[in-house]
């Protein structure tokens, strides 16, 4: 039989959008740390739920990799065990004003 084509469209019932976003999201985070453990890449991602809620991944933590990006020539004060020894947890919740000092 195969596998079905079928019509996207946005989910309109929001008790199901929001379930919909947290499975998505929770395998969006997964699949980016598997990534970072076999390839040792250096990833943060930033996404925002239906209710325009931010939640954060990065590896080896999302502040560090956003400030290379943006500021590649400064060097970091934290050495890789101080990042490793932080308890940053998969998919934490931050404050909007981080958000927007990061887009600034």
């Amino acid at each position: 039989m195969g596998l079905k084509k079928i019509e996207i469209k946005k989910i309109s019932h929001k008790n199901a959008l929001n379930a919909t976003f947290k499975k998505r999201r929770q395998c969006v985070f997964h699949k980016a740390d598997e990534l970072c453990s076999k390839t040792g890449a250096q990833i943060a991602i930033i996404v925002f739920s239906p209710a325009n809620n931010p939640s954060t991944f990065g590896h080896p933590w999302e502040d560090l990799v956003i400030d290379r990006y943006y500021y590649p020539s400064k060097e970091s004060t934290l050495n890789d065990t101080q990042i490793l020894d932080e308890n940053h947890g998969l998919g934490s919740v931050i404050d909007e004003e981080k958000v927007e000092s990061w887009l600034d």
